[in-house]
């Protein structure tokens, strides 16, 4: 049987900022641990502040992951965040701390196609592919499983996927773009839905963004790809 385990982020709730990523088994009962945490730590001096005006951490799961590979993926979402701009508490690089963790590769080739389908190059593991096109693992993943359209103007999918398994036709679903704080493209979702699914994020966080309503989501900016 194929176990899981989570990786979640915790969020301030004052500002949406992730200030913490960890690994669970047990969404609730890690949270209630982290509130009752007493040792002296930025992530429980920052918790500490919060519950003195009533307040507590938002637990949101970044990604559902193999538990024999939880250790790369906890090591990865914190190096991502970081390199985002994100001000973390995590004490450590992850991976209980282990620097000199052996992070497991995940073994599935990456293939990638222009828009005329026809195959570029394939890749021995999303590791490769993220390195030689310089692209975020997250989205790269998510564009494999269809969450995203394109990344950097190709077209991605695992091998032995089909080109054509993900149907983006839905002519009722509005584009959108996702980009940084200096309007640079990051990436193209075919819907709100599949946004949220890639950044593990509730829909009105995004579509406040898009209405004008909020400036931005997490350090990005949303757009509607009709109107830009």
């Amino acid at each position: 049987m194929i176990k899981y385990t989570y990786i979640y982020s915790l969020i301030d709730p004052r500002n949406g900022d992730i200030r913490y990523i960890g690994k669970t088994n047990n969404t609730k009962l890690r949270l209630s641990n982290h509130l009752v945490e007493k040792h002296k730590t930025y992530k429980v001096n920052w918790i500490k502040s919060l519950k003195k005006i009533n307040l507590k951490p938002i637990l949101e799961i970044l990604d559902k992951v193999l538990i024999e590979d939880w250790q790369f993926w906890e090591q990865h979402y914190i190096s991502l965040y970081k390199s985002w701009g994100f001000k973390l508490t995590n004490s450590t690089n992850g991976g209980d701390g282990n620097k000199s963790v052996n992070l497991v590769k995940l073994r599935k080739r990456i293939c990638k196609y222009d828009f005329n389908k026809t195959l570029i190059e394939c890749y021995g593991s999303l590791t490769e592919a993220s390195l030689k096109n310089n692209v975020k693992m997250s989205h790269l993943s998510s564009c494999c499983r269809g969450n995203i359209n394109t990344l950097n103007g190709f077209i991605w999918r695992y091998e032995n996927d089909s080109i054509d398994k993900y149907n983006f036709e839905n002519k009722k679903a509005r584009k959108i773009y996702q980009k940084d704080l200096n309007g640079n493209l990051i990436c193209e979702y075919k819907s709100i839905s599949n946004a949220c699914k890639a950044l593990k994020c509730k829909p009105s966080s995004i579509s406040r963004v898009l209405c004008k309503k909020r400036k931005k989501f997490r350090k990005f900016i949303f757009e509607y790809k009709d109107i830009v």
